[in-house]
């Protein structure tokens, strides 16, 4: 959860231009790296043992 939301925060940091705008994508898009994180680990460790 923590790599795809870092790698969500850099990614809003080097879209924008301005301090504060890199301030608040990179809180963004780290929260939705983290969003996207935690519904797949879940489905990841749901079905780890289906196979």
């Amino acid at each position: 959860m923590a790599t795809l939301g870092a790698v969500g925060a850099l990614n809003g940091i080097e879209i924008s231009s301005t301090l504060f705008s890199q301030t608040v994508f990179g809180a963004l898009c780290g929260f939705v790296g983290v969003c996207v994180a935690v519904p797949l680990a879940f489905a990841i460790n749901v079905t780890r043992y289906w196979i």
